[in-house]
Order: C-alpha cells, then sequence, then structure tokens
C-alpha cells in the first residue's frame, strides 16, 4: 500500500463512494414496479409472498420458475418480503445497498491489488455511477446482477486471502462463494478466467509461475463452471427461453454479437440512448455493419496485444470485456432483444480498468513525484469533471425507471416505435392507471409490428372492455382464438363481452372454454358461476350485477 495513503483518505474515499452511488440512486426508494418481469417474479408470484417459510425455502431451492433457478434470489425476495410485503420501497432499496456493497469491494478488491488508492476509486466511483448500470439497480427484476456481482467481488477477495496465505480451507471459501454467485445468476460462469486475467496483471504471477500451473490451480473452479453452464442451459431450454434456430439462425446470432460488442462499448463513452428493451434485429443486420464492427474489435485486440509489455492491463481489461460478455453476447439466444445495458454490469469493469489506468499513462510522463507534476493535476480535474457527468447522467436516466410508463415511454423514444415490446408494455401500464384511450394506439403499434401476439390483443380487448366497446372488444378475442386456440384469457374476455351484452349462456360457454384450458384460472371460475346463477334464476341481470361481472373479469394480463 502507498505509504502516503493514509486512514483519513480511506475514510474520504468510501464516504465519497457512498454519496456519489445514492447521489443517483436514493431516489429508486420512491419508484414501483415494472411491469415487465418484476410482476412474475414478485408481484404475482404466490411462492415469494410465502415469505421465508420451509415451504418457500424448499420452493426456491427446488423450481426452475421462469425458466431460470437462482435460488438466491427467491431467497432475498422473501426475505424482503418478510419486512414490508409488496411494498416496492424495500426491494429497490435492497438493490441499492447491494450495488452500493459491490461498489466499496470493487474499491477495496482494486486497491488490494494495485496498491493505487486514487485510480482504484476512481474506477469504483465510474462503476457506481455509470448509467449503463441503472437498470440493473433501478429494476427490482434485476436483483439477480447486483447480487451475483456482489458474491463475484467475495470470491476475488477470497482469492487474495487464499494467495497471502495458501490452504484447503482458503480455497473452499473461494468455492462457496463462487456457487452462491451461479445460485444468483449463471453469467458468473467465467470467474475462473477473470481470475486468471487477474493473476496476469496486476498480480503479476505469470513470473513466478506457469500459466498452466496457474490453470491447474483453478481446475475446481473450472468444473464448478461447467455444472452452472449446464444447469443454466437446461433451466432457459426447460422453461422455453432458449430462442430456436430457425428464428434466430446462428449466422445472425454471430452477426448480432459483434455488433453488440461495438454498441456497448459505444454506450460506455456515450450513454445517451439507454432503454429497457432493444429488438433484435434478426436477418435485417447490414453486412457493412457487422464488417466494420469486426474490423473495429479486431483492432482493439491486435493493439491489446501489441501493448501487453508496457501497459499489460489493456490487454486484461479488454480480455476482462470480452470474455464476461460471452455468457449474454446472444450465440446462445435468451428471449428476443439484441442487447441488454443490464448485460454490461460487470463486463463494464474491464473497460473502466483500460480507462482509469491508461489515461494517466497518455498524458504523464515520468518524474520524481506524479503527484507535484502539471500533468497529475490535470488528470485530478478530468477525475472530477467526469465523475460529475457521469454522475448527473446517472442521475438522469435513473429517473425514466419511475414506474412501467416512464421507462416505456423513454424507451420508444429512444429506439423506434416499431419496439412492440416497449409499445405492449406502455400500453399495458396506460391501462392500468385508467388511461384506456391513451394506451388504445400503442396497443395498436405493438400489433403492427407482430399481429399475432396473443397477450397484446388479450390487453387491448381488455381495454376496450372498460370502455364498453363491446363489439371491438368481441373482434378482437376471436383474432386471438383463431391464432391461438388454447388461449385461455381470450374465451375469458370473450365471456365478459357476452355478459354485458346479456347473452349468459354464451358467456357460460366461454368462461367454461377457459377453465378446460386453465384449470386454475380464479377469475374464469368466478364468472361462470355468476352467469350460471343468473341463467338458474331465469332473468337478466341489474345494472349493478353487470358491472360487478364486467370489474371481476378483466386485469392486467399476464
Amino acid at each position: 500500500m502507498d505509504p502516503s495513503i493514509n486512514k483519513r483518505q480511506f475514510r474520504f474515499a468510501y464516504l465519497l463512494l457512498i454519496a456519489a452511488t445514492l447521489a443517483v440512486y436514493w431516489q429508486v426508494i420512491g419508484f414501483d414496479f415494472i411491469n415487465f418481469d418484476d410482476n412474475c417474479y414478485v408481484v404475482e408470484n404466490p411462492s415469494i409472498q410465502k415469505g421465508l417459510s420451509l415451504d418457500g425455502i424448499k420452493w426456491a431451492f427446488t423450481a426452475c420458475y421462469h425458466a431460470t433457478w437462482q435460488p438466491m434470489i427467491w431467497l432475498s425476495y422473501m426475505l424482503d418480503y418478510e419486512i414490508a410485503g409488496l411494498n416496492p420501497w424495500i426491494y429497490h432499496l435492497t438493490n441499492l445497498l447491494f450495488h452500493l456493497a459491490n461498489t466499496l469491494l470493487l474499491f477495496i478488491v482494486m486497491n488490494r491489488m494495485t496498491k493505487k488508492m486514487w485510480p482504484s476509486m476512481f474506477a469504483a466511483v465510474l462503476f457506481a455511477v455509470h448509467p449503463l448500470h441503472v437498470e440493473s439497480v433501478a429494476w427490482v427484476a434485476e436483483r439477480k446482477d447486483v447480487l451475483s456481482t456482489f458474491f463475484w467481488m467475495l470470491a476475488i477477495l477470497c482469492y487474495l486471502k487464499y494467495l497471502e496465505k495458501p490452504g484447503l480451507k482458503a480455497y473452499l471459501a473461494i468455492a462457496a462463494v463462487f456457487v452462491l454467485g451461479l445460485m444468483s445468476k449463471p453469467m458468473l460462469v467465467t470467474l475462473p478466467i477473470t481470475l486468471l486475467l487477474i493473476d496476469f496483471w496486476p498480480l503479476g504471477r505469470l513470473k513466478d509461475c506457469s500459466v498452466w500451473k496457474l490453470v491447474r490451480e483453478k481446475v475446481p473452479l473450472f468444473a464448478i463452471t461447467a455444472v452452472g453452464c449446464i444447469v443454466a442451459y437446461l433451466s432457459q431450454a426447460k422453461g422455453g427461453a432458449v430462442g430456436s434456430l430457425s428464428r434466430y439462425p446462428l449466422d445472425v446470432r454471430i452477426e448480432n454479437a459483434i455488433i453488440s460488442y461495438v454498441v456497448y462499448i459505444r454506450k460506455a463513452i456515450w450513454p445517451d440512448d439507454l432503454g429497457i428493451f432493444y429488438p433484435h434485429p434478426g436477418k435485417n443486420i447490414q453486412f457493412w455493419q457487422v464488417l466494420a464492427a469486426g474490423l473495429l474489435l479486431t483492432a482493439i485486440t491486435w493493439l491489446a496485444a501489441r501493448l501487453v509489455r508496457r501497459y499489460p492491463y489493456v490487454l486484461m481489461g479488454w480480455l476482462w470485456y470480452v470474455i464476461t460478455l460471452l455468457p449474454v453476447i446472444g450465440i446462445v439466444q435468451i428471449g428476443g432483444h439484441a442487447l441488454a445495458d443490464r448485460f454490461t454490469y460487470v463486463p463494464l469493469i474491464g473497460l473502466i480498468i483500460i480507462a482509469v489506468w491508461g489515461v494517466p499513462d497518455l498524458l504523464s510522463k515520468p518524474c520524481k513525484s506524479a503527484d507535484d507534476s502539471p500533468a497529475q493535476a490535470h488528470l485530478k480535474v478530468i477525475a472530477v469533471l467526469v465523475s460529475a457527468v457521469f454522475t448527473f447522467c446517472g442521475y438522469i436516466q435513473t429517473t425514466h425507471w419511475q414506474n412501467s410508463a416512464t421507462i416505456f415511454s423513454h424507451t420508444i423514444d429512444v429506439t423506434s416505435k416499431d419496439n412492440s415490446v416497449a409499445q405492449s408494455n406502455l400500453a399495458l401500464a396506460l391501462t392500468n392507471q385508467n388511461r384506456f384511450e391513451e394506451a388504445i394506439p400503442h396497443y395498436h403499434e405493438a400489433l403492427r409490428v407482430v399481429p399475432g401476439n396473443a397477450d397484446t390483443r388479450c390487453n387491448l380487448a381488455m381495454t376496450l372492455i372498460s370502455l364498453n366497446r363491446l363489439d371491438e372488444a368481441a373482434c378482437e378475442c376471436h383474432k386471438v382464438i383463431q391464432l391461438h386456440p388454447d388461449c385461455a384469457q381470450a374465451y375469458n374476455h370473450l365471456g365478459v363481452v357476452y355478459a354485458k351484452q346479456g347473452k349468459y349462456e354464451q358467456a357460460a360457454v366461454n368462461f367454461a372454454r377457459a377453465l378446460e384450458i386453465q384449470p386454475d384460472k380464479a377469475t374464469a371460475r368466478t364468472n361462470l358461476m355468476k352467469v350460471r346463477k343468473i341463467i338458474e334464476e331465469n332473468k337478466g341481470p341489474s345494472i349493478k350485477t353487470s358491472r360487478t361481472t364486467h370489474e371481476n373479469t378483466h386485469g392486467p394480463a399476464s
């Protein structure tokens, strides 16, 4: 450790990191859930709402829910539920606290490895406030990012302690924390490789050990990685989240991956168009884009290799970025997105390392006292200005995450009107706010892009019912049933239309059909009981009865 650094300066560094993090993210405490995964993960997840019960814990470790096996995430949500039920503030606060912990751990780890406090602090500040990380912190469903990275940082810290005092107990600590990380998010499978990168720089272990010795040292960790990859793939495949080769051919995936690497770099430098969902271009990728991106990536890799002796951190940071992104770069396509800001939560550290250690080397010249050099003063000014700019940008980006309407409206603005996922979710958010007339154009935009989306069309029907536009609602339901004969929600909504029109026999038939398809659909069962009672009484409903039937039949579609 630099002897010129005292405890007072360390306390200042910790306070600065805490202040910077809170300056950007304290606002999330007042934010709502997002109707995109938050509902599935928490709001409509009955297992989470069991709290930390034996049944809940058993479910967390045995369920492959929403195409994922992530018991540590479910347990963390259960703990939040025990504290504040479904009040969103506690879930946002937990995400914020984990992000703050990750920021402090990054500072501690980098300082222990490099013995450079100020660069380590600057790297941690950039990690804390960078707008690309807002999605991971402000989105409750992305607890997996902040929690898994917490274990990632702890694993590196355990590794450093193992190197100081090797032994089985210390090694088992690394393995245990690694497993906990994989139980939070499988993206941690690259941890053993990043430990090798740390061996190269800044630890410099290659001077005393061969590459093969360092690899053999991590064989048990690579074995854990193999198991983690298998579990992750089987979970995603079982849940139907893995895109088929017919929809996303391998060549398309590779092309999108090459472009995504460059797009992430651009967003890291100039984060002005960040949204919650970027639609996959499919086969519409332009060849020149792939060629240009490929040439740029090749050039960066060549340059990093050429500079390896003089500036080893460049190769280390570049490989950190490239390798840690591999699990989520889209070769194994999960979902319908081209890329996602949240995927950069750990990989961005590599680019930060290059910038924080590289810029001083570019601007400074050797001198007896670096602290007294004009270049060093300039670097401090640059560091303050860059930190302030990213803090401001991070704060502004965070404001877009107040609720579903704000984030999806912003996403449409920064991506495209053809973003059917954003259009559909914005429409649903407006519907849930009883802004029915505003919602309908967004449903139509979503269906213009993807006409066969059953959920979107069902939600449109629900909105039309709310406006008492029953013939239009019935038409939408019939379109869904024609394309998706086993859509219980469509039959349920159609039953509501018939009930409001006084056609109780037809309503009963549709409610019954919905229950045949989905026996546990409570709304259809309740509505069927109501219309059967009306039929048995052989008299028409009062206005009050009709309204009650309607109100208990529709709501946010899954």
